[in-house]
């Protein structure tokens, strides 16, 4: 039996796990907002394997700035239902994969849990728990009825005794990360907590940013709503980080493949698809990659750091037909995590490498 508990990088750790599903993904949360996580399991659809996801019937689930399950209602092989909180508050956080494993704890699939909260999840292949959550699982979906469509409610159109009965849980969600996407939600949050004319609970706070040079006599205001968090700060790359190999992605581009852009908030993870670039490849059967990081994209401005990883043993095949993913994932603490992998074999290299200096802290 392997168990395994985890209280950092847990976004992470579950992109991981869903990646490497091949048959079925069972998923009960309670709330449901990161839309990198909705991603992963829209990628698992496309793969041939079927999700099946109960969510909570919540108004944060269905707010515009959370993540759009009508691009997982779309796709083939998923199975999608909302649990509605008039016959119990769905509070499960749960997700089984393959029948093999399982993952629980205090982790909601949000933006908050991640960047704020201290959570934690168990990871466990015990195959009587399974069991019990896989029957668990089966027998709330019995009383659901499969959503042909899942409904996007704008803030302006939330009741004013909703929005402000639920304001510190919107503002959690819109901004506990520094997401450009999210910018426009920040701005319709704000136009509604002054049409509300609503008092503030001690929670939540204006703070005054400048919106005109200093020596403006143009007045300040109050710009932007956070939870109250001491001294919170959150880490972003300091530097663009990319790959160079002998290889060719999907559009085809020559030299560093930036797989990290410089300013991007942490903890942060991608996957890139590319393909074998000559016959070197061919002839040789191996395949290198090599890692990058600069304040530019062009190569000859940046510097290589950690190991080479190579591929060996890969399959005959002509110029562009051998297949690979390139994983990179560099968290808060500045650990650099890269997966350099040929999907035809699924034979795979790993490396890491630690630099605080990867990292710089921005306050929220």
């Amino acid at each position: 039996m392997n168990n395994r508990a985890l209280f950092s990088n847990i976004r992470f750790e579950i992109l991981s796990l869903l990646e490497h599903a091949e048959k079925e993904v069972l998923i009960a949360m309670a709330w449901f907002t990161n839309r990198e996580l909705l991603d992963a399991t829209i990628q698992c659809l496309r793969r041939g394997v079927k999700v099946k996801l109960i969510l909570l019937d919540d108004i944060i689930n269905h707010c515009d700035f959370g993540a759009d399950f009508n691009k997982f209602i779309a796709e083939s092989d998923s199975e999608f239902y909302l649990y509605p909180p008039s016959v119990k508050f769905m509070h499960h956080k749960f997700c089984i994969i393959d029948g093999k494993t399982l993952i629980t704890g205090s982790y909601n699939w949000t933006n908050y849990a991640e960047s704020r909260n201290l959570e934690n999840i168990v990871i466990t292949n015990d195959s009587s728990l399974i069991e019990e959550y896989t029957a668990c699982f089966n027998g709330m979906k019995k009383s659901l009825t499969k959503s042909k469509i899942f409904e996007i409610v704008s803030q302006a159109q939330i009741s004013n005794n909703v929005f402000i009965s639920r304001l510190a849980d919107f503002a959690q969600e819109i901004y506990a990360v520094p997401n450009v996407e999210l910018q426009p939600f920040r701005k319709h949050f704000e136009e509604k907590v002054t049409s509300t004319n609503v008092e503030l609970p001690d929670s939540i706070k204006f703070y005054t940013v400048q919106t005109s040079p200093k020596n403006s006599n143009q007045d300040e205001k109050n710009a932007v709503v956070v939870t109250t968090v001491e001294n919170f700060r959150y880490a972003i790359s300091r530097y663009n980080i990319g790959f160079k190999a002998n290889l060719i992605d999907q559009g085809g581009k020559e030299g560093l493949k930036v797989m990290i852009e410089k300013g991007q908030a942490l903890p942060y993870t991608i996957t890139r698809d590319a393909k074998s670039a000559n016959a070197g490849d061919y002839d040789s059967m191996s395949s290198s990659c090599e890692f990058y990081y600069g304040e530019t994209t062009d190569l000859s401005n940046c510097k290589k750091f950690g190991e080479t990883l190579t591929l060996k043993n890969l399959p005959r095949r002509k110029e562009g037909e051998v297949k690979f993913k390139i994983i990179v994932t560099l968290d808060e603490k500045g650990e650099l995590s890269i997966k350099f992998v040929c999907t035809d074999t699924g034979n795979g290299v790993e490396g890491k490498h630690i630099d605080i200096d990867f990292i710089e802290y921005c306050h929220s």
